[in-house]
């Protein structure tokens, strides 16, 4: 079979092509998408970032604590981060036990739950800390994932 002998040169070429969208093809797994929001989110806690905070916040967002869990928008987010950061020159955060669960019925939403201590330090010893418990509520939009919801307590 002529066809198949390796004196096709185009054939090496379209193996390559059909393997470079085959893996153009391929999708993040939502645990693996979402668990690389939160490692950015953290990281830019840590930098003083607010933009880097809220470019993974969902443009209708809703927060806060287990009382009040509609309290904060975007725009709160915005303010409550600006005064974190001017108080504490050094923030740290801990993310434990995080754990994602896409939603069986909507394969574009999944639910994550993470233990997080925060402390806040003007100089290299923490002044104050907690541990928070969150959960949060993520939605794939356009291809990204983005925080819808976030309760703590």
């Amino acid at each position: 079979m002529p066809f198949l002998s390796m004196r096709c040169p185009w054939r090496h070429g379209l193996v390559i092509v059909l393997l470079f969208f085959c893996a153009a093809c391929t999708r993040t797994p939502p645990e693996e998408a979402i668990r690389a929001e939160v490692a950015a989110i953290q990281s830019a806690l840590a930098e003083h970032d607010n933009g880097g905070v809220r470019a993974r916040l969902a443009a209708d967002f809703q927060g806060g604590s287990s009382e009040a869990p509609t309290r904060l928008d975007p725009a709160g987010v915005r303010r409550l981060l600006a005064g974190y950061f001017l108080r504490y020159p050094h923030i740290g955060v801990v993310v434990t036990g995080l754990t994602v669960t896409p939603l069986a019925h909507d394969p574009t939403q999944a639910w994550s739950e993470a233990s997080v201590l925060l402390t806040g330090a003007e100089g290299l010893i923490p002044e104050t800390g907690r541990i928070y418990h969150v959960r949060g509520l993520w939605r794939q939009t356009e291809g990204d994932w983005r925080l819808v919801r976030l309760t703590w307590e």
